[in-house]
């Protein structure tokens, strides 16, 4: 959030917050590359982390901490709304959980 302007009135200042507009179709564009064939045969990280789900799913409060989506937004509800969409990436049903939406790849 920034501040676009701040009005005064008499002794009081009101400063005027307002939301930056996220593009939601960079953080999609991100977390497809995250959840991708090429990205999860060298990331051990997210592949640990898949691993660690019977069914593959990654809370998004983990991936919040990649630092390239953190730059994009920390929201869960907004990083779920913005894959919601997608045919490569799934939400969980309460939609704290992404998952890829084929088998992950097999390592090299």
């Amino acid at each position: 959030m920034g501040c676009l302007f701040a009005l005064s009135s008499e002794n009081f200042i009101y400063q005027l917050q307002i939301k930056k507009p996220r593009d939601m179709s960079s953080i999609k564009k991100q977390l497809e590359f995250y959840f991708s064939e090429s990205n999860l045969r060298k990331d051990k990280f997210l592949r640990s982390q898949i691993e660690k789900d019977t069914e593959g799913w990654v809370p998004i409060s983990v991936l919040i901490t990649f630092n390239k989506l953190k730059s994009l937004s920390t929201e869960v509800e907004e990083i779920a709304k913005a894959v919601k969409d997608s045919e490569e990436v799934l939400v969980s049903d309460d939609g704290t959980k992404l998952k890829r939406a084929s088998d992950i790849p097999v390592e090299d």
